[in-house]
């Protein structure tokens, strides 16, 4: 479960971890009033799920109220690692003299929480720890006693940083143990010319714990409907991938095979549900639903080998979902029980349909580089 950064960000103040306080706005946001509340100069930051938006261009700045329009309707134009830009944190621009990384996560090997600091912050610590090793102070912590004092020097030495850090690190830690969290992370910690700030904040919170955590989280998320959705219609198997091209199929084996295929020819699959056991047309319906819900899939690829399954109900679902939603192209390749019954429904309602599995793969990868 991942926090928003302005969701985080309303956790680290209830922490006490001190942050700026920002407006959110969307694409319905009356821009002229909201814009009147704020003092220039602003910084605008996407609000997207996925690291790298500083380099993708979803971080801009505005000395005016007609340069802030102007860049608002840049950054909602925007895909950042193909997650759409759908909300927007508007902060005061900070006067920044030092930043800093600060985090903690835990570590898997020592199977305990460990504090990462780094003299250099707001920027990749992955490409830090490659190029720079000796950069990053790695401490880990004893969850009965926590961060003491002798530690917490340590890092404000390298830091170069002073008492103030003390304080930061303490409520992060009573965040990250009591918000049942796998990372907490500040990218950058600066100082300005008031005190130590929390310009960025990411949170990473063990799903397992997600039901005692809900309370931080004032939005429901598509993974969010998308997890509901699962459970309620009962999917054997949901995925989420990287790539742009949504799989259905009726058992594992079919959509191991045909995962397999996409990566082959070239494609990417963007999630993978699998009906499993003996499904019916309404299943089908709610499998194409659920893929259908990720933004990133251009095209819907659905192989299907009807053993238990009947073809003539998996085309009555594929039927009735395009009568329900918006148009998206899909490349069908189905196989097995009743399957000239299916095909004939199918082809009736202007589906066309593959016989070959390695057909179908390809016209479904050509369809996604070309959408």
């Amino acid at each position: 479960m991942n926090p928003y950064e302005f969701e985080a960000k309303k956790i680290f103040k209830k922490y006490g971890v001190p942050v700026l306080n920002g407006i959110v706005i969307t694409k319905d946001t009356d821009l002229d009033s909201t814009l009147s509340m704020v003092t220039f100069p602003i910084a605008l930051k996407s609000q997207v799920l996925t690291g790298g938006r500083g380099l993708a261009g979803g971080i801009k700045f505005a000395e005016t109220k007609e340069e802030a329009v102007a860049k608002i309707q840049e950054l909602f134009a925007l895909k950042i690692k193909k997650h759409p830009v759908e909300m927007i944190l508007i902060e005061k621009k900070t006067n920044i003299k030092k930043e800093v990384y600060l985090s903690i996560t835990i570590d898997k090997e020592k199977n305990c929480p460990v504090l990462i600091a780094c003299p250099e912050g707001g920027v990749d610590i992955e490409h830090i720890a490659e190029k720079s090793p000796e950069k990053i102070l790695k401490m880990e912590i004893d969850i009965f006693r926590g961060l003491t004092g002798y530690e917490l020097r340590q890092i404000a030495k390298k830091l170069d940083m002073g008492r103030n850090l003390f304080d930061i690190c303490k409520k992060m830690y009573t965040l990250f143990m009591e918000c049942d969290a796998n990372l907490v992370e500040i990218n950058p910690l600066v100082i300005t010319d008031e005190a130590l700030l929390a310009v960025d904040a990411k949170m990473i919170i063990d799903d397992k714990a997600s039901y005692r955590q809900k309370i931080f989280l004032e939005i429901e998320r598509k993974e969010d409907q998308i997890q509901k959705m699962i459970k309620k219609y009962g999917l054997s198997t949901y995925v989420e991938l990287d790539g742009d091209i949504g799989l259905i199929s009726d058992g594992a084996g079919t959509g191991m095979l045909t995962l397999d295929l996409i990566n082959d020819y070239g494609g990417k699959a963007a999630n993978f549900s699998e009906l499993g056991g003996i499904t019916n047309a309404e299943t089908m319906k709610n499998a194409m639903k659920v893929v259908s819900l990720n933004s990133n899939v251009k095209v819907l690829l659905i192989s299907m080998i009807g053993g238990l399954n009947r073809m003539d109900e998996m085309a009555e679902g594929i039927v009735a979902f395009f009568e329900e939603h918006d148009p998206i192209p899909v490349v069908i390749r189905m196989c097995g029980t009743l399957e000239d019954v299916g095909k004939k429904m199918l082809q009736e309602n202007e589906f066309e349909t593959c016989d070959n599995l390695y057909e179908a793969v390809q016209k479904a990868v050509e369809l996604s580089k070309r959408c």
